[in-house]
């Protein structure tokens, strides 16, 4: 059972996505926290739990992309990260990779997919 909520990843993202629309990035970030970083000795729960949190803002934003620039009355807007950047395409990626004491979470984060969690390779 994930350690966050839904409620918890929206907390922390401006959006107009509801809980059940956060739900299943909630449940990937959870398996992939318990494969990656769960089973290192001496990680809190409330970090892990950080993690799960961060990690789902992060999975959310392929719903809602973050803006990074502009905005009401611009003209241009641009929004976070790039394809290719994996978790450094957000902030809240990039939040993960610095909370996480492992560094497990950037280095299987390529094993992941958006739709079946680790690759059959694994």
């Amino acid at each position: 059972m994930a350690r966050t909520t839904a409620d918890a990843v929206l907390s922390i993202m401006k959006t107009d996505l509801t809980a059940s629309d956060v739900d299943p990035f909630v449940t990937m970030a959870h398996e992939m926290v318990e494969e990656l970083v769960a089973v290192e000795d001496d990680v809190s729960e409330t970090l892990l739990e950080k993690l799960e949190q961060l990690l789902g803002a992060h999975f959310t934003t392929v719903l809602d992309p973050r803006v990074s620039s502009g905005g009401e009355g611009d003209s241009t807007i641009s929004f976070e990260g790039s394809t290719g950047e994996d978790l450094r395409a957000s902030r809240y990626g990039n939040a993960a990779i610095a909370l996480d004491p492992t560094g497990n979470v950037e280095r299987g984060y390529a094993t992941y997919t958006l739709s079946a969690g680790p690759t059959q390779d694994e």
